[in-house]
């Protein structure tokens, strides 16, 4: 077993080892409602080639690294170039930290299914605080995540 959210693959057993320390920016609730998880609000612009997410302020991982954005740009940067779920990340041609908290996914093409991916079961969006991503290797054994 790995302890790496993103290599761990999706659907069970996987998961149930990482989820509980890795939150997502988006949670979808029991009733399939979309409510905030490290992300408090997010949405697709007008033409629908951007979709915003504003971060949870004083967010730590569990190392005591503060949750930013940059932090978060390149934690979804490692799951689109490394791990098996980059593929529901295709249509993300950019991201970036349009704020200090807050980021933006620039799209190729509009994608509706983004709310999806970066939940709690779609895992692009469980982010990995930044000394996690520094070294990478460490994640087989140990997590660096902001959850409970």
């Amino acid at each position: 077993m790995n302890l790496d959210p993103a290599l761990t693959g999706n659907g069970s057993p996987q998961v149930w080892f990482t989820r509980p320390a890795y939150d997502p920016l988006i949670i979808h609730d029991a009733d399939g409602k979309a409510v905030p998880g490290l992300a408090t609000e997010w949405g697709y612009s007008e033409d629908r080639l951007s979709f915003t997410l504003k971060l949870r302020e004083g967010v730590k991982f569990s190392d005591g690294t503060e949750l930013t954005a940059e932090g978060a740009v390149a934690s979804m940067e490692y799951w689109k170039a490394n791990t098996q779920f980059g593929q529901y990340l295709a249509n993300v041609a950019e991201i970036v930290a349009s704020g200090p908290m807050e980021l933006t996914l620039k799209l190729s093409n509009p994608d509706p299914l983004l709310e999806y991916v970066l939940d709690q079961n779609g895992q692009s969006g469980s982010i990995i605080g930044p000394k996690g991503l520094e070294n990478p290797s460490m994640l087989g054994t140990e997590s660096v995540g902001a959850g409970p």
